[in-house]
C-alpha cells in the first residue's frame, strides 16, 4: 500500500493525503484530473502517477516546469521506489510505501528521504538587504543557482545557474561547487573540492553570506551587521571644510609618523640587539581533533567517490577511537558504496559479452540509496528488453522445432519483461499444443497472461 501527502511549498500546510496500493492518476491543475495542483506553474495535464507491477512510477507529460524526484528533474517515466519526494509547482508530493507484516525487503526498490528533525541545518543569509532569511537544508541534494529548478533560488546576477549543491547524508553536509563563474568559499577560502560544513561556517555564493548553523539556531542581526556605509561629503559650500578637514587629518598624521621615527631611532641608539626568541612548537592535535579530522577527510573521499580511501580514513578514525559511532556509519556506508559500485562494474562488463542473465543478478544487487543505483537502472531496463527479444526468438525457435514446452518457457520469459502480442499468442498456442499431446508433456497450469499485455 502506497501513501501519498501532498504538500503546498509556500506554507507548508497538507494539501490532501491518500493510499493506493493500484492504479492510474493524472495529476494537473485543472479539473478531470485525479489529483489536481492549482497553481499557474502546474500544467493543465502535468503528470501521472501510476502502479505497474507492484512498483509506483511517476511519468512527465511534457510538463512546462519539470517534474522533481528528490532534487533530481526526470525524463519520461521514473520508478519512485519505496519512497520519493517529489516536486510540481508550487507543490510537494511524498510517497511512503508501507509494507505489510512478512513482505519482503527489496534493495533495489528503496529511496532514502531525508527527514526534518532536531538534527536538520539551514542556512541563515547575512550582511544585505535579504538578512535573516533561511533555507533549512532538508533535501539530500540542496542544489543553489539562480533559475527554478534549484532548491535553493537565489535572485542575484553573482549566482551562476546552477552555482552548488550541499549533500546531507544525514550525519555530515558536504559542499561542491558546480563550476559557478563567481565561484563559492568558506570562511573566505575558496572551495575548489569538497568540504565539510561546520557549525558556524560563513558560507558565500558569488556576492550572496550565509551562516551555515543547526535548526534551531535564531537569526541574530547584531552578529551579521551589515558593514556601516562611507560618510557622503555635503554638498556646496560645505565642500570646501571637508575637503580642508581632509588634508588637515592627512598632515597630522603625517608629522605624528615622522616625530615617531624620530623617537625610535633616538631611544633604540645605544641598545644593544636582542636575541630573537625562538618560536613556539605547534602543538600536536588531540586524539579528539585527529578523530574529526579523519572523519572530514572521509567524508570529503566520499563526496568524490572514493570509497577505498574513504573507508582508510574511517579506519583511522577507528584506530583511536574504536567506538565512535559517526565513523562506524560512514565507514558502513562507504563499504556498501564500493560494494555497489563493483557489482556495477561486474554488471556492465558481463553485459558487454553478452552474458545478458549474469548482468542482471549483479545490476539487481545494487544497493539502492547509492550512486550507481538510478544508472543501475537504466542499465536493467535496457538488459531486460535485450532478453525480451532474446527469449523471444529462442521460443518462436522452439515453437517451430514443435518443441513446445521449451517454446512456452521462453515466451512467458519474454512476456514477464515486455508486452509483445506475438508473444501472447504463441504462449496460447504452445499450450494448446501441449494439452493435445498431454501424454508427452503432462498436466500444466495455463500461464494468465498479464492484464496489461492483453
Amino acid at each position: 500500500m502506497y501513501t501519498l501527502i501532498i504538500e503546498d511549498k509556500n506554507d507548508h500546510s497538507i494539501a490532501d493525503e491518500f493510499s493506493f496500493s493500484e492504479g492510474s492518476f493524472y495529476i494537473g491543475r485543472v479539473e478531470g484530473n485525479d489529483i489536481i495542483l492549482p497553481s499557474s506553474n502546474v500544467s493543465r495535464r502535468h503528470s501521472r502517477l501510476f502502479v505497474r507491477d507492484g512498483k509506483c512510477f511517476i511519468e512527465d507529460l511534457n510538463s512546462s516546469n519539470g517534474v522533481y524526484v528528490d532534487s533530481q528533474r526526470i525524463q519520461g517515466e521514473h520508478n519512485l521506489g519505496s519512497g520519493a519526494q517529489i516536486r510540481i509547482g508550487d507543490y510537494y508530493l511524498y510517497l511512503e510505501y508501507n509494507r505489510a507484516d512478512g513482505e519482503g525487503q527489496s534493495d533495489v526498490v528503496s529511496t532514502h528521504i531525508v527527514s526534518q528533525d532536531e538534527n536538520a541545518h539551514k542556512l541563515i543569509r547575512i550582511r544585505d538587504a535579504f538578512a535573516g532569511e533561511e533555507f533549512v537544508l532538508s533535501e539530500l541534494h540542496n542544489s543553489i543557482g539562480r533559475t527554478d529548478e534549484n532548491y535553493i533560488l537565489l535572485n542575484d546576477q553573482s549566482i551562476s545557474r546552477r552555482h552548488a549543491v550541499i549533500e546531507n547524508n544525514g550525519l555530515v553536509y558536504s559542499m561542491s561547487d558546480l563550476g559557478s563563474s563567481n565561484g563559492t568559499s568558506v570562511n573566505g577560502r575558496q572551495v575548489t573540492g569538497t568540504v565539510v560544513l561546520k557549525e558556524g561556517d560563513i558560507v558565500r555564493f558569488g556576492n550572496v553570506e550565509f551562516t551555515f548553523v543547526s535548526n534551531e539556531t535564531p537569526y541574530d542581526p547584531n552578529r551579521y551587521a551589515a558593514p556601516a556605509a562611507a560618510a557622503v561629503l555635503p554638498a556646496g559650500g560645505g565642500f570646501n571644510v571637508a575637503l580642508f578637514a581632509v588634508v588637515g587629518v592627512v598632515l597630522l598624521c603625517a608629522f605624528t609618523s615622522v616625530v615617531a621615527i624620530g623617537a625610535y631611532f633616538v631611544i633604540n641608539k645605544d641598545k644593544p640587539e636582542t636575541t630573537p626568541q625562538p618560536e613556539v612548537a605547534k602543538q600536536e592535535p588531540t586524539d579528539a581533533e585527529k578523530v574529526l579530522q579523519a572523519i572530514a577527510k572521509g567524508t570529503a573521499q566520499m563526496g568524490e567517490s572514493k570509497w577505498e580511501r574513504a573507508i582508510e580514513s574511517f579506519d583511522e578514525a577507528l584506530a583511536i577511537d574504536a567506538d565512535n559511532e559517526k565513523a562506524k556509519t560512514l565507514k558502513e556506508k562507504a563499504q556498501t558504496e564500493l560494494k555497489s559500485q563493483d557489482l556495477f562494474n561486474a554488471g556492465l562488463e558481463l553485459k558487454g559479452k553478452g552474458r545478458y542473465e549474469d548482468a542482471k543478478e549483479k545490476l539487481e544487487q545494487v544497493k539502492s540509496g547509492t550512486v550507481k543505483y538510478e544508472t543501475a537502472l537504466k542499465e536493467l531496463k535496457e538488459i531486460n528488453l535485450l532478453l525480451a527479444n532474446q527469449y523471444k526468438t529462442a521460443g518462436l525457435e522452439a515453437y517451430k522445432k514443435g518443441d513446445y514446452d521449451d517454446a512456452r518457457d521462453n515466451l512467458i520469459k519474454s512476456i514477464k519483461l515486455k508486452c509483445d502480442k506475438e508473444v501472447s499468442e504463441h504462449i496460447k498456442k504452445s499450450e494448446q499444443k501441449m494439452q493435445r499431446l498431454r501424454r508427452k508433456y503432462g498436466s500444466f497450469d495455463p500461464f494468465r497472461i498479464p492484464p496489461k499485455c492483453e
